[in-house]
């Protein structure tokens, strides 16, 4: 339950303004209602929407019977304004030793596998960002327990790969696998976590780069109706954050605290029931997760930042813009509107209809599936980006394919 404690931290270390008015925005949108667009519209009316509702009727007290909630209605959660209050007034003890916190452990009843005693005895991790060269700036993701390695290690895989002969997106697949390899491997808790820094440096990138095909692909994960947020923000003086948070997938898992008006994640989904490893599922351990934040630097400075929902999906999505953007030489809405491919494991390989069949024939040829997921996809993510020009200009970027804005202040 990191949310809350990370707010106030990142805002304690980093910030100009206190937890109370960064809160105000958003206490006013719970209290005073939203309108629903048409991507929660659609959650709404969906079956995950509905089964969730079914075992956890409470759901459906604040976000509406399932199919009745169309676009432009206006969404009111008043408990949720009350939480957000009382973190305002009294801090986020409010939510971790006070009065919301037990009315949330409370709302779950006897024999909940979260109490008091978790909520107090959270910490905030602030870890050192891992980071790979790709021409001539510098890319930094998130450590363990988050998935950052997956993008490090498919752009520094790419920088390396000098075969002018080789198709991109076949390369691109190729890096891909191996890169997933090692995050299936490695990521969980960060205190079981191996340090996965020395394998952004030269020497393992090349190998990686230079690796052949991974073999026959693993089982297929099915990509999940997510429920990601992403921020990408920049300030007056330069300063820059890629913030991503998330309760997985659609409504978490479905379990809501009514008088709080919080839904609880379900990240623990993705903890390994196998006894060894990093993400071994066990009392107090965090558990890989898919958030995937990203910085660009170059020369120091900040040059782009970047997020998107997304799931397994988020490194592939991310590392495509990039590479628009710093090879291709898009500006950056062009290299977030170009078509993309995902792919989530076994042999189906998802793909805009937008996509040159040409680029697409040698993917078909090495044994996938190729999945037409329509030209615009919400399974290709929701970017948010800001380009730092050399000048000092911002450019921002806001993918069509979900509900992403780009706003000037």
């Amino acid at each position: 339950p990191g949310a809350p404690a990370a707010w106030a931290e990142a805002l304690e270390r980093c910030g100009t303004i206190g937890l109370e008015r960064a809160l105000r925005p958003a206490i006013a949108l719970a209290g005073e209602g939203v309108p629903v667009d048409l991507v929660l519209s659609d959650f709404l009316a969906g079956p995950t929407y509905a089964a969730l509702c079914a075992d956890f009727p409470a759901l459906s007290g604040i976000f509406g019977p399932p199919g009745e909630t169309p676009p432009g209605e206006i969404l009111y959660q008043p408990a949720l304004a009350r939480s957000l209050e009382a973190m305002a007034r009294d801090g986020v003890e409010a939510f971790y030793g006070g009065a919301v916190g037990a009315a949330l452990v409370e709302d779950l009843g006897p024999g909940a596998l979260l109490d008091t005693r978790d909520l107090a005895a959270h910490r905030t991790l602030f870890q050192t960002p891992l980071g790979v060269d790709y021409r001539g700036h510098r890319v930094l993701s998130a450590p363990p327990n988050t998935q950052g390695i997956a993008l490090l290690l498919l752009l520094g895989g790419l920088a390396f790969a000098r075969d002018d002969t080789e198709p991109f997106l076949a390369r691109f697949m190729r890096i891909k696998e191996q890169a997933f390899a090692v995050r299936d491997r490695c990521l969980g808790d960060p205190a079981l976590a191996p340090d996965l820094a020395p394998l952004c440096e030269p020497a393992p990138l090349a190998r990686l780069a230079a690796g052949g095909a991974v073999g026959p692909p693993g089982p297929r994960s099915a990509p999940a109706g997510g429920d990601t947020t992403t921020v990408a923000a920049v300030d007056a003086e330069g300063n820059a954050v890629s913030w991503v948070q998330s309760v997985f997938e659609a409504f978490g898992s479905g379990v809501v605290s009514e008088r709080t008006g919080i839904v609880l994640q379900n990240r623990l989904s993705l903890a390994s029931l196998h006894p060894d490893g990093p993400n071994a599922l066990a009392p107090g351990r965090r558990p890989f997760h898919t958030l995937c934040p990203a910085l660009v630097l170059r020369d120091g400075a900040c040059r782009l930042a970047v997020a998107t929902p997304g799931d397994h999906g988020q490194p592939q999505t991310l590392a495509q813009v990039i590479v628009n953007l710093l090879d291709r030489g898009m500006n950056i809405q062009e290299a977030i509107e170009a078509p993309r491919i995902r792919h989530d494991g076994g042999t189906a390989l998802m793909h805009e209809s937008r996509m040159d069949p040409q680029a697409l024939a040698p993917l078909h040829a090495s044994g996938y599936e190729l999945e037409d997921v329509g030209p615009w996809s919400r399974l290709m993510g929701g970017v948010n980006a800001i380009h730092i020009l050399d000048n000092g200009v911002r450019l921002g970027g806001a993918d069509p394919r979900r509900a992403s804005y780009a706003i000037a202040e």
